[in-house]
């Protein structure tokens, strides 16, 4: 009882960091400019050719698949459970492999979410069973996405854009 519910927690959990990762890697798709990975890495990543299949940004993909992650993880439909968990997996390992060879940059918030998508798909497949639903579990997930969207905004921290207009030494906030 207590690994299948370890199991189940931490599929969770891995799908929560996912999804904060991907949520900040959306902000940064369709804010005017980067707001969490302004990185070079991050900036070749997000514009090449594979970020948006069919128009559509993979991190809003990512929001998506973490999304019902999450939810599957308090339904018992085991079957479509442990598909998109593969699913995922699968697609999160290719993209990391477009990353190392096709892309040659490396974004650090796909780094985050990506990962997360493989251990998330290795605990369900290992048998991560669901939590029973109860509103104080749920309301627990919307502090800690936002406390890892919080997070990785710190670590991946984009410099405040340049304003030649400002003469030198001016705090930004004056």
């Amino acid at each position: 009882m207590r690994k299948s519910w370890l199991l189940a927690s931490s599929a969770i959990a891995m799908a929560v960091v996912g999804l904060g990762a991907s949520i900040a890697s959306l902000v940064d798709d369709l804010g005017g400019s980067p707001t969490f990975c302004a990185e070079t890495g991050c900036e070749l990543v997000r514009t090449s050719a594979w970020a948006r299949p069919l128009g559509i940004p993979m991190s809003l993909l990512g929001v998506a698949f973490f999304g019902a992650a999450i939810v599957l993880g308090f339904v018992q439909a085991p079957r479509l459970r442990r598909w998109l968990a593969i699913a995922g997996g699968g697609w999160a390992a290719w993209l990391i492999a477009l990353q190392a060879f096709v892309i040659g940059a490396w974004c650090k918030l796909c780094l985050v979410a990506d990962p997360a998508a493989i251990a998330h798909a290795a605990l369900v497949v290992a048998g991560a069973s669901t939590v029973s639903f109860a509103w104080r579990r749920i309301a627990v997930l919307v502090p800690a996405a936002a406390a890892i969207v919080i997070g990785l905004g710190l670590w991946t921290r984009a410099p405040v854009p340049f304003d030649p207009s400002l003469p030198p030494g001016t705090p930004e906030g004056i």
